[in-house]
């Protein structure tokens, strides 16, 4: 193994007034409980707490409460698009970022709050996280949790699989066992190669001491056999959350647990928050701007009429939002696909040379029209963005045209988040865990989140470079007049 440099004991800190202490300490049951609340929804009820009272020190310790504000700097800033990774609920987690980026924060829920943790450590963009590297120990932990994954799987298998099954998942082992050895091996002859020097790992920054030199780039690259951190899986988690524990040796085994819940705690917040969302935010964002008299209020039901009792667990929320009535009521851009990028780059003069986009959908007159902008030209602000399908097989100018002019109508069959399920999901090595899924009929977009100007124009650029630019037509044949 490398050499480790040795770090002084550094004194404890003297504690801080009672009065926050004793706050902390107040809000702990109410944070863990929220934690606990997620998992149950995302597994629908069917397992008890996992976050007991001796997890409070994930709140008290102010863990929770860091990621929290560093989420809410992170809103703040137009530096960096708000896109989490580790799910597949795109459009709802940029319509909950949308809503929150607009609150101060003491006016963000408590949940919004939680939520803000997770998109400061899943966040794709500004994240040191997944620059990170993983030490050589975590690497061993992270295989041999999936070997004994593996091996209680082909127990499993062994019970009620035929002969063919419990090959196949034999041979996973094999090959699970077999990647574990070389991996050793390799890092034995890059530890060796590199032996003069002391390694000192971090997330942020690691760096290698010999002879009075520092360096904080690889001394010999061409050996590393390390791998980069997976910010969705739970042993890197613990590596990222190393510098906690050494700091507060109580949170050791609650951010072990926090760690083993963390995708499936943040998916639970994102459906939480989507059902309030669907409940208070949505007639926000799902209404026609038109320019008519406002509909009259609904009569009020009786005062002895009863509600329907609503279940405490469900597996769907129903939304039913229109994409065309959304992108009214928001600052919105459509990054065009490379085929309507370069068809327009060559046909229309003012955009020549420079990365556009569509923005601000509005009705002139009857009909509804999407501006073409160059990116240069917007505001310095975040924008809730979204990449335009690129498909082959479809006139996609003439298909994203006829959604301008005619998705507000309801009957038109256009795009409409009808609603977000949870599914069961069995990964290849056997386990079943909780997925959300958005069910979006009609879609004309690849992928959404929210993003400032840098961000928009660094994607137009990519977007553009998917696709070479068609070769320009030859000129029109000479009339006879012109030969003349």
């Amino acid at each position: 193994k490398l050499r480790k440099s040795k770090k002084s004991k550094t004194k404890k800190r003297a504690r801080k007034d009672v009065v926050k202490a004793g706050l902390r300490k107040e809000d702990s049951s109410k944070y863990i409980g929220l934690l606990n609340l997620a998992l149950k929804h995302i597994h629908q009820g069917e397992i008890e707490d996992v976050f007991l009272s001796s997890d409070n020190v994930l709140w008290s310790s102010g863990f929770l409460e860091k990621g929290m504000l560093n989420g809410f700097k992170l809103i703040k800033s137009t530096t960096n698009q708000l896109d989490p990774h580790c799910n597949t609920m795109c459009l709802s987690n940029a319509l909950l970022s949308w809503t929150i980026l607009k609150l101060d924060y003491h006016e963000l829920s408590d949940l919004q709050g939680l939520y803000l943790f997770f998109l400061d450590y899943l966040n794709r963009e500004g994240n040191d996280n997944r620059s990170a590297y993983l030490p050589f120990d975590y690497v061993i932990m992270k295989l041999d949790k999936k070997i004994e994954t593996a091996k209680q799987y082909l127990e499993k298998k062994e019970k009620v699989a035929n002969a063919k099954s419990i090959k196949t998942a034999q041979k996973n082992i094999d090959k699970l066992k077999k990647e574990l050895d070389d991996y050793k091996k390799r890092y034995a002859d890059y530890s060796e190669h590199i032996s003069p020097w002391v390694f000192e790992p971090s997330v942020k920054k690691e760096s290698w001491t010999y002879d009075g030199e520092t360096l904080y780039d690889d001394p010999y690259p061409t050996w590393h056999p390390r791998k980069s951190v997976d910010i969705c899986d739970s042993t890197d988690c613990l590596f990222l959350n190393g510098e906690a524990n050494a700091e507060n040796p109580e949170l050791v085994k609650p951010i072990g647990k926090f760690c083993d819940n963390l995708i499936l705690i943040f998916k639970g917040i994102i459906w939480l928050l989507m059902k309030e969302f669907s409940a208070s935010k949505l007639h926000l964002y799902n209404t026609q701007v038109v320019e008519l008299e406002p509909e009259p209020e609904p009569e009020p039901e009786p005062a002895d009429a009863e509600p329907e009792p609503e279940q405490e667990y469900s597996a769907k929320i129903t939304l039913d939002m229109s994409i065309h009535t959304l992108l009214q009521n928001v600052d919105c851009v459509l990054i065009p696909s490379s085929n309507i990028f370069w068809a327009r780059y060559t046909s229309d003069t003012s955009l020549r040379r420079v990365p556009w986009v569509y923005t601000n959908l509005h009705k002139v007159g009857s009909e509804y029209m999407m501006d073409k902008m160059n990116v240069s030209d917007l505001t310095d602000k975040f924008y809730l963005t979204a990449l335009l399908h690129w498909n082959e097989d479809i006139d996609e100018q003439a298909a994203f045209d006829d959604f301008i002019k005619n998705g507000s109508n309801p009957e038109s069959g256009y795009p409409i988040l009808r609603c977000i399920e949870i599914e069961e999901n069995q990964l290849p090595d056997g386990t079943t865990v909780p997925q959300l899924q958005e069910r979006i009929e009609g879609s004309i977009t690849q992928h959404w989140y929210v993003a400032g100007k840098k961000d928009i124009r660094e994607n137009v650029i990519l977007m553009a470079r998917a696709a070479p630019p068609p070769a320009p037509a030859p000129p029109p044949a000479a009339t006879q007049e012109e030969e003349d």
